[in-house]
C-alpha cells in the first residue's frame, strides 16, 4: 500500500482539451512496517495487456500504442517527489491497470 495525494490538477479546454495532475507519494507500507517515500516518476505504462481493464471510449488509442496519458518533466514546476501527467481530454481518468514506475531517491 501507498499513500499519497494529487499536489496539483489543471483542466486545459482550449485550444484543445487536456489535464495535468501532479502526484505525490510520501509513505510505504512494507512488511517491516510503514516508511517514507520520495520519487521521481519516470514512465507509466498502458493497461493494454491487462484483461480485467476498462478503458471506456478510448480503447483504440490504446490499442494503437497512442496513450492518451504521458509523464512530463517541461513545462510544470520541478518539485521534489511530484510526478506530473498530461492526460488528453476535458477530465482526469486513470484507468484500471495502469502502472507507475517510480525512481527512488
Amino acid at each position: 500500500m501507498v499513500y499519497g495525494r494529487v499536489r496539483r490538477l489543471e483542466v486545459h479546454l482550449k485550444p484543445w482539451s487536456y489535464c495535468i495532475a501532479g502526484i505525490e507519494f510520501f509513505k510505504v507500507e512494507l512488511p517491516e512496517g510503514p516508511a517514507n517515500f520520495s520519487g521521481e516518476l519516470t514512465a507509466i505504462s498502458s493497461p493494454v495487456d491487462s484483461p480485467n481493464s476498462t478503458f471506456g471510449s478510448r480503447r483504440e488509442q490504446y490499442q494503437k500504442g497512442k496513450s492518451p496519458i504521458k509523464v512530463i518533466r517541461e513545462g510544470v514546476p520541478h518539485t521534489p517527489g511530484v510526478g506530473y501527467l498530461n492526460i488528453d481530454g476535458p477530465r482526469v481518468l486513470l484507468p484500471k491497470g495502469y502502472q507507475m514506475v517510480w525512481k527512488t531517491n
